[in-house]
């Protein structure tokens, strides 16, 4: 049901332009100078919607109203600097291009590896042991005695920038760092 007077905007709001946002939508007008009257906005759905507006006498209806969400899209910095949030948080420096973990006995290491065709990480990581690798002190990935790759939840190894927000790489990220790599209980 939709309630007319609770949720308004004039058209002073849409200053010409053709979009509003609204939070985290964007509401796509088929004119600029639109009294927009909705309850419940749905993402990715066209809404036909018959507005009234009865300001200086003037009653506009049927507008077709295109609503979706806005997309954040997380940029490579944004990437990156989660990423050493993470990271730090669980005992990692990063050095040379690379995080690292450092133990008695292994060296954890974590590598972002750019894709080149789209916006897209893949995130490596390897354990190189001490004992067989003396010199070593930084050593990178394919320098590891044992390698892997993390996974995410929709795309597998990938780690799309245009599709995933920040909350979805955080939980990723603690995720694989606790779970597949096992990182906490290295002593």
């Amino acid at each position: 049901m939709v309630i007319w007077d609770t949720l308004c905007f004039h058209s002073t709001l849409c200053c010409g332009d053709n979009a509003v946002f609204f939070g985290n939508y964007q509401i796509l007008f088929q004119t600029a100078d639109i009294g927009l009257l909705f309850a419940n906005i749905v993402p990715e759905v066209c809404l036909f919607v018959i507005l009234r507006r009865k300001s200086a006498r003037l009653v506009q209806e049927l507008i077709l109203i295109k609503v979706r969400q806005v997309e954040t899209v997380m940029d490579n910095t944004e990437f990156k600097k989660i990423v050493q949030e993470i990271t730090s948080k669980y005992g990692f420096m990063y050095c040379k291009k690379n995080y690292y973990c450092n133990s008695d006995k292994i060296i954890v290491v974590i590598n972002l590896q750019k894709s080149n065709f789209d916006n897209s990480y893949y995130i490596n990581y390897g354990f190189c042991v001490k004992d067989i690798h003396n010199d070593l002190q930084y050593p990178k990935n394919n320098e590891c005695d044992i390698t892997g790759r993390f996974l995410n939840e929709t795309n597998k190894g990938i780690y799309q920038l245009d599709t995933m927000n920040a909350e979805e790489l955080v939980v990723s990220l603690e995720k694989n760092i606790l779970n597949s790599t096992t990182v906490s209980p290295i002593t």
